[in-house]
């Protein structure tokens, strides 16, 4: 199953922790999947429409889950998304920021480059990556990471910050 890739929405953060980035992730991604795939031409879905509802009802799960303080149950969901549509960039990032919340950074990392390859426009996928190799003391791998959604997205407040945190 391969559908086009989400238009992402930026995520802002107020804080450099991936904790905080999960939980005000979980709570803000809510992307109406139906209504975005009626907007694609019939001809670059390949997906039924049950199979189109599905992915979107675990996407949409997970992110229920996730606010209820449910992470293994969201990322069950997260991961039956990404089984039924692994070209799911928001479902990679939710992954990352939730691996990254549960302790588990290498995890997280490879989640999060993957979000990265299916939308690399995106800014929020490699700030949420700095976030997470910051938080494992890897300053050069942080630094370059919000450098990079900096290169997205100059006017990104936290990657800025983490930058100037970084270089002082």
């Amino acid at each position: 199953l391969q559908l086009t890739s989400l238009e992402a929405r930026h995520l802002h953060a107020e804080r450099l922790q991936p904790a905080h980035l999960v939980l005000g992730l979980l709570k803000l991604v809510d992307v109406d999947l139906a209504g975005y795939f009626a907007q694609i031409p019939p001809d670059e879905v390949v997906a039924t429409k049950g199979e189109i509802k599905a992915l979107t009802d675990a996407f949409n799960a997970a992110l229920a889950f996730a606010g209820a303080g449910k992470l293994a149950d969201a990322e069950l969901a997260l991961r039956e998304t990404l089984r039924r549509n692994p070209r799911q960039d928001r479902a990679w990032y939710n992954l990352g920021l939730l691996c990254a919340q549960t302790n588990r950074a290498p995890e997280a990392v490879s989640a999060l480059q993957r979000a990265e390859e299916m939308a690399p426009t995106v800014a929020d996928y490699p700030y949420a990556r700095a976030t997470v190799h910051w938080q494992r003391g890897e300053r050069d791998l942080a630094l370059a990471a919000a450098r990079r959604a900096l290169e997205l997205n100059p006017g990104h407040p936290q990657a800025r910050a983490l930058l100037q945190q970084g270089n002082r």
